[in-house]
């Protein structure tokens, strides 16, 4: 806060110029009848200073014609006196950042048009103030207790001398202490941070006052605006309690809580303190209840490399079943795959489809403020059916194998919220099974139902530079690190004590960065800053002591001899059940989904369009499919710009390998690919199209094309009905909802 006077020193001179100004703004439009839209505003400084100039011409009423996709959609109407307004906000705008001799001294307006003008304005930013003197309140410190004026008081930033002087920044240490003082206890706490500006030598003297006032307690705690919902929940998930000392972190946390468990529309938690002689102070915590029944209808297509699936979505939701704030949830989806149309080669599109159904239904059933407010339990129950979808190289469509399978799943957890929302802890157990079926052609012999049987613990924890309630829609800075472990099986000499079909430990830990490079934001509406910089790397371990013996021998001359083919056909299944792959939508976007891994004759696709198990013809490309793999790493980079709302342009880089080695990382193959992207918020989330392209030369370090084993790049050529031809484009295309990360 600036003195008084400071805010009023004006002088006669400078105001008549500012009134000249708008008169001549005003004469030069007076010859005018009809109204005239301005076609630009520009901002010139005579000399060159710290102001974003962009953001000054942020906060004027007359702007440039908003524009959607480079077409103009609306423009402001010319306005002299609307623009004389304008000029003394530039004036204010420099002010406030420490250049108090600024002076308008000169605005154009010119035609550029038959109904169009241009607006110019040229400044004189003149010297700028900086800090001369920061004069702290000793006394106030002193009568604090040492764990505050020694431990948290040096953690505050602070206003340092020979600083460039900005208004901005009493306000930030004002608020900075208030929130430091009362996160200590002292509810009442007053801070007065002001500035004392010597013009002439263009120096500012800042003086911090400080009242803590007395150390409080948490008092009352009353719930409001609950119809349906029981207090007794909300009271739990709150974790307030009366008597225990005064914290502001502690209610963000808990209006965190509340919002977490996507109950309530609003979500107020207000102390009381209007009576600083109080040391109890009250809590008033208003809500209002969200629809509690929810019906869910959608649909939707998915083309890629590999499938042209069309499908329904329906859903029920109830998040007060049977009382306790219990949220009951039914999903089911249905549709078809279009088989063989996909994006892989153009020449599938002229081949009559067969629909192979899809099936995806889940119940869910989730408990809130179990043991604790902050614990919630669930259990979860799902059956899918979908088929295994490979690449078909130069192979008849018609005359593949085509295998599916029923997956019913159940899972049975908790969840744990802590440091206020930012990370959550997930124990569950698992069961799920697969059940191989044919979509096309006859059930090989030996194939068999995988059981899998495993706990798995799943921690998150996510960095945020805003309240996660009021700011979830919008995606800000967020660090974000994910790890899961699962224990399949638990085998011991010869037995499985998790039962199941298999044992195997697997680890997939991730780290997600977001970082807005130009946080600015053209349309109030943009989710995102008008720039933003994502990524991502994960890795994925896979320790399996009984099975994957097919992906370190000679399948196909094993498949040949025909005595264990049934054993051949049993690996290959649980390394489809659990293996790593990478490519597809949300993976390496230059390949198809699953393209990326070890690659061989499948023994259960066994005989496809060729014989794959003759010595002539088993190293052939079209016999290779990919296996999975032990070992796995991806790390993805994308630059989003976002200011063209409601369309958002991204380019990205995307690297992936998986290995048949386990614990082994190889980087000789990664898979590098590139591309641009466009995605349309939409009101289920951002629709995407990504366009990933493999560069070449750089799949393998030092080789032309992948080797056989890597799968040689599929699907090849985009654009080519013949994957020999390298006519076409080394290109893969996605169609999908929600960010890749």
């Amino acid at each position: 806060m600036l003195q008084q006077a400071l805010q009023l020193g004006r002088s006669a001179f400078h105001r008549l110029i500012l009134t000249s100004i708008a008169a001549a703004l005003a004469l030069g439009c007076g010859a005018a009848r009809q109204e005239r839209t301005v076609s630009d505003v520009k901002l010139m400084e005579t000399v060159p200073s710290d102001v974003d100039l962009d953001d000054a011409l942020g906060g004027l009423a007359t702007a440039a014609p908003r524009t959607f996709l480079w077409v103009e959609r609306e423009r402001d109407v010319y306005d002299a006196n609307v623009v004389a307004h304008d000029l003394e906000r530039i004036e204010r705008f420099y002010r406030a950042r420490g250049y108090y001799d600024v002076k308008v001294v000169a605005a154009r307006v010119e035609s550029v048009g038959e109904r169009k003008v241009e607006i110019e304005v040229y400044v004189t930013p003149g010297a700028q103030v900086t800090v001369r003197k920061v004069t702290e309140d000793q006394a106030a410190l002193f009568s604090l207790p040492p764990e505050v004026s020694l431990k948290k008081f040096p953690l505050v930033p602070k206003i340092s001398s020979g600083k460039a002087f900005d208004e901005d920044m009493l306000d930030k240490r004002k608020q900075a202490l208030e929130e430091m003082l009362k996160e200590a206890g002292y509810a009442y706490a007053k801070v007065r941070v002001t500035a004392t500006v010597d013009l002439n030598a263009h120096a500012a003297d800042i003086v911090t006052e400080m009242r803590p006032g007395k150390r409080a307690r948490f008092g009352e705690i009353r719930i409001v605006g609950l119809r349906q919902l029981p207090e007794e929940k909300v009271r739990a998930a709150l974790e307030l309690k009366r008597g225990d000392p005064y914290s502001e972190e502690d209610q963000v946390d808990a209006r965190d809580a509340l919002g977490a468990m996507q109950l309530f529309t609003r979500i107020e938690v207000t102390p009381d303190l209007s009576n600083p002689d109080v040391e109890d102070v009250p809590i008033l915590v208003t809500l209002q209840e969200d629809q509690l029944r929810k019906l869910v209808l959608g649909g939707g297509t998915v083309i890629d490399a590999l499938k042209l699936e069309m499908h329904v979505r329906t859903g029920w939701e109830h998040k007060n079943f049977l009382g306790g704030a219990r949220r009951l949830s039914i999903e089911l989806t249905g549709g078809a795959d279009l088989y063989p149309w996909r994006l892989e080669r153009l020449n599938t599109l002229g081949v009559t489809p067969k629909l192979f159904p899809i099936v995806d239904a889940s119940v869910a059933l989730e408990q809130p403020a179990l043991f604790n407010g902050r614990t919630q339990g669930s259990v979860q129950t799902g059956y899918s059916m979908r088929p295994v979808i490979y690449s078909l190289g130069e192979a008849d469509p018609r005359t593949e194998l085509v295998i599916g399978y029923h997956q019913p799943h159940g899972q049975v957890g908790l969840e744990r919220a802590f440091l206020g929302q930012r990370g959550q802890i997930k124990p569950s157990y698992n069961l799920q099974a697969r059940v191989p079926f044919m979509y096309q052609g006859r059930i090989p012999v030996g194939l068999q139902t995988v059981w899998t049987s495993y706990p798995k613990l799943e921690v998150a924890f996510q960095s945020f530079n805003g309240d996660i309630f009021q700011d979830r829609t919008k995606r800000e800075f967020a660090l974000s690190f994910r790890n899961s472990i699962e224990v399949a099986g638990l085998r011991v000499g010869k037995s499985r004590l998790l039962g199941g079909s298999l044992s195997d430990v697997k680890i997939e830990p991730e780290v997600r960065v977001l970082l807005p490079l130009r946080a600015r934001r053209r349309n109030a509406q943009q989710k995102a800053g008008d720039i933003t910089l994502a990524g991502r790397v994960k890795f994925g371990f896979l320790l399996a002591p009984d099975y994957g013996t097919t992906l370190r021998t000679d399948q196909a001359a094993a498949i040949a001899q025909g005595d264990n083919t049934a054993e051949i056909n049993s690996d290959q299944q649980k390394l489809l059940a659990r293996a790593f792959y990478s490519g597809g939508a949300n993976s390496n976007r230059g390949y198809a989904q699953m393209a990326i891994s070890p690659h061989g004759p499948v023994g259960f696709l066994v005989p496809t369009s060729i014989n794959c198990i003759t010595p002539q013809d088993k190293n052939d490309a079209r016999c290779t499919r990919p296996l999975g793999g032990f070992t796995q790493w991806e790390a993805s980079i994308e630059l989003r710009y976002a200011g063209l709302y409601p369309l958002t342009l991204a380019l990205f880089a995307d690297a992936a390998d998986v290995t048949r080695d386990i614990g082994r990382l190889q980087f000789n193959y990664p898979h590098l690919s590139v591309g641009p992207g466009l995605r349309y918020e939409s009101p289920v989330g951002p629709v995407r199209l990504d366009f990933g392209f493999r560069v070449p030369g750089a799949q393998a370090w030092g080789k032309t094309d992948l080797p056989l084993s890597h799968g040689q790049e599929r699907p090849r050529y985009f654009g080519s009905t013949d994957p020999t031809d390298h006519s076409g484009i080394p290109l893969a295309i996605h169609l999908a909802i929600g960010e890749a990360y």
